[in-house]
C-alpha cells in the first residue's frame, strides 16, 4: 500500500514539477524541487488535516485540534514524539489481506488477494506482475488527484 502512494506522490511531484519549469523556465532544479515539495506537502496537509483527521476523530476533532488561525514563524515545525506515537495508530488499521484490481476494476488474476505479510519488502510483484492497484479503492484515488491538480493548477498556475 505504501509503494502505491509513494508512487502516486512521486508521479504528481514531477507532473507538477513539468508545469513549474514550463512557468519558470530559469528555475535551477534545486529550486524547482523545493517549490514542487512545498506544493505535495500542501496536499499531503490538505489530506490529512481536511479529508482523514475528521473521519477519523468525528466530534472530537474540535477538542483535540483547534481550528487553524493564522501563520506563526514561531511555531517548531518539527514533528513531536507525540505525533510519531499517535500516527503509529494508523498500522492499527491496515487489512491483513491486500486486495488487487485489474485496470477494468475486476478482480486481478492470477491474485486476487494477497496476504499482507507477503507483500512486505516485495516491490517486484508491481514490476513483475503489473498492477499497482494494491488494496485501495482506485476511484478514491482517481477523485483525490483531480480533485488536488484542480487545486494546485488554480492556485500555482493561475
Amino acid at each position: 500500500m505504501l509503494t502505491t502512494f509513494h508512487t502516486l506522490f512521486l508521479r504528481e511531484h514531477n507532473r507538477i514539477a513539468t508545469q513549474l519549469r514550463k512557468l519558470n523556465p530559469r528555475w535551477s532544479g534545486e529550486t524547482l524541487y523545493q517549490e514542487t515539495r512545498k506544493i505535495i506537502g500542501a496536499v499531503l496537509q490538505k489530506i490529512t488535516y481536511t479529508d482523514w483527521l475528521p473521519l477519523l476523530l468525528g466530534n472530537e476533532m474540535s477538542k483535540v485540534l483547534p481550528p487553524y488561525t493564522s501563520y506563526d514563524e514561531d511555531e517548531d515545525p518539527r514533528l513531536s514524539n507525540v505525533f510519531t506515537i499517535a500516527f503509529r495508530m494508523g498500522h492499527t488499521m491496515v487489512q491483513p489481506f491486500i486486495y488487487r484490481l485489474a485496470n477494468d476494476f475486476s478482480p486481478y488474476s492470477p491474485e486476487p488477494v494477497v496476504p499482507l505479510h507477503e507483500t512486505f519488502f516485495a516491490s517486484w510483484r508491481i514490476v513483475r506482475q503489473g498492477n499497482l492497484y494494491f488494496s485501495i479503492n482506485y476511484f478514491s484515488i482517481i477523485t483525490y488527484f483531480c480533485h488536488f491538480a484542480y487545486y494546485v493548477e488554480f492556485i500555482v498556475f493561475v
